[in-house]
């Protein structure tokens, strides 16, 4: 008798443990891998053994994350258990949708297991005593959303070729390897049978406003070289004051007044803001020296973005001018990320430029300012993507 009731207490406990909602049961009988393309666990039927022993990491964060989840369904068929893992990986998702060093192809993908993470979890509770017509209902969903996630995947699948055959003929640009165009049969211009877009564009934004073109403050023939960096007003004022040599009769102060966007200087001593590399420019002043004793206020509003607007220039793009005259501009853009922030710049509708030669030797991709100016992004990696193709 106490044996026939251990063993009835040993399957109500299995009974328990093993996750009987729709959605589960599908994916536990899954026999094929169902991943987003390109991904290692991104996707139902994960072979997780196999792949866990030839040691694949994961491609990006998010894959990790799927990854993660995989290793928390094997290791619990509870239901409970199971609902956690998803909710976890629908948080961890959607912060991949909202990061800004997450690609495009990556934001895509997050946002696809959000809501199918969501969707799961509404619609596979695991409730074994649902009515029929519930039990219907949540199986026809959950068919829908396996059917959208496949279509998903076919999409994705057809953005990979395409990527991978941008990738390619990029890097036999890059290589220089050419790549020969075929003249026109017509007479027209050869060079209008291919056009060439900026598909993205990625850097961390350290741009300076101070450089080695305007980082000397002078005064009284001393001259106080300013780093090249990011400073505000107050830090301007704040290594001017560090430097300055300690003495009763030089007093400088610089501050900004908020109403009128100009800055104040109050000093004792002259400065001279005529010099080639001198701050005075940034500040709002003009080529002038400022008297001593005096309280002096900048010509103009400050100066402190130098850099108001990003121009991506391509060799060997045309059609675009900058007051009449021909130049190499593929794209123009704001950037509104702050300093230390990741500028990403992708455009909604790419604009297509004609290519200028008829066989590619090299690619050359410059990143102005609206002076047109080469951007100093001190040494961190920047990204441009190029969409070359047949008009």
């Amino acid at each position: 008798m106490l044996l026939h009731e251990t063993k009835l207490i040993n399957r109500r406990l299995k009974r328990v443990k093993k996750g009987s909602g729709v959605i589960n049961t599908l994916i536990n009988k899954l026999p094929f891998e169902l991943h987003i393309p390109g991904y290692q666990y991104c996707g139902p039927g994960t072979k997780l053994a196999k792949r866990l022993a030839r040691g694949d990491p994961g491609i990006n964060k998010l894959d990790q994350s799927c990854r993660e989840h995989d290793i928390a369904y094997n290791q619990s068929s509870n239901l409970e258990d199971r609902h956690k893992a998803d909710y976890r990986l629908e948080q961890q998702a959607w912060e991949r949708v909202k990061s800004k060093d997450a690609s495009l192809g990556e934001k895509s993908a997050a946002w696809a297991i959000t809501n199918t993470m969501k969707a799961k979890r509404k619609l596979g509770m695991g409730l074994n005593k649902k009515p029929k017509g519930r039990a219907l209902g949540a199986l026809g969903g959950g068919a829908a959303g396996i059917a959208k996630a496949v279509n998903d995947a076919k999409a994705s699948n057809q953005q990979l070729a395409e990527q991978q055959r941008h990738n390619l003929t990029m890097e036999k640009a890059a290589t220089g390897k050419g790549l020969s165009f075929r003249r026109n049969k017509k007479g027209k211009d050869e060079n209008s049978d291919y056009v060439v877009g900026m598909c993205d564009f990625e850097a961390f934004n350290v741009i300076p406003n101070v450089d080695e073109t305007c980082n000397q403050f002078t005064f009284e023939n001393i001259v106080i070289t300013i780093p090249v960096g990011t400073y505000e007003v107050k830090d301007i004022n704040d290594y001017i004051q560090q430097n300055i040599p300690i003495s009763p009769f030089i007093q400088i102060k610089i501050y900004a007044n908020r109403n009128t966007q100009k800055i104040i200087i109050d000093t004792t001593v002259d400065i001279d803001f005529t010099t080639d590399k001198s701050i005075g420019g940034l500040l709002g002043f003009k080529k002038r020296i400022l008297s001593a004793n005096s309280v002096h206020e900048s010509d103009l509003s400050v100066q402190l973005v130098k850099v108001n607007s990003l121009i991506i220039e391509c060799n060997i793009a045309a059609g675009s001018y900058d007051n009449n005259h021909p130049v190499h501009t593929i794209h123009q853009f704001f950037p509104t990320d702050g300093f230390g922030y990741k500028i990403v710049e992708t455009p909604r509708n790419i604009i297509y430029f004609p290519v200028t030669v008829e066989t590619i030797t090299n690619i050359t991709v410059k990143v102005l300012d609206q002076d047109r100016r080469l951007v100093n992004f001190r040494g961190e990696a920047v990204t441009v993507l190029l969409h070359l193709k047949k008009s």
